[in-house]
């Protein structure tokens, strides 16, 4: 699975970061939207680009934007608590609209760019 997100927002940066640190099994890979790589991935499986306010997740031929990468990407993760539960529980429709509104405040909640990371998760990134 590839997480396709706004490699130049913070907030977004945080949230690969965020990823990475809850996915110890490695099945996420990540790269920027506006990479070659992403444009390739997407053009490989004949998909448009996607919204560029919207972290995507390539799952084989299946983007999912959204409110639903939200939800695909948390089921796949080591966490509990809050954020698994709203995963879960919400409807799409309402982490759509969450995530919209998260998009619009995204570069005033994130400040600058970005972790490094460490050797074994930046091969992960395409």
């Amino acid at each position: 699975m590839v997480v396709l997100f706004d490699g130049d927002c913070g907030f977004c940066n945080r949230s690969v970061e965020f990823i990475w640190k809850h996915d110890p099994g490695g099945r996420f890979w990540f790269a920027p939207l506006e990479s070659a790589a992403a444009r390739g991935l997407l053009e490989e499986i004949g998909v448009a680009a996607p919204d560029p306010e919207s972290m995507c997740l390539v799952a084989g031929e299946t983007v999912c934007q959204r409110g639903e990468a939200v939800r695909r990407i948390c089921a796949e993760l080591e966490l509990c608590g809050p954020v698994k539960w709203i995963s879960r529980v919400l409807p799409v429709v309402v982490l759509d609209a969450g995530y919209r509104v998260v998009a619009r405040l995204r570069r005033r909640l994130g400040g600058e760019c970005c972790a490094v990371p460490p050797d074994e998760v930046r091969r992960r990134f395409l």
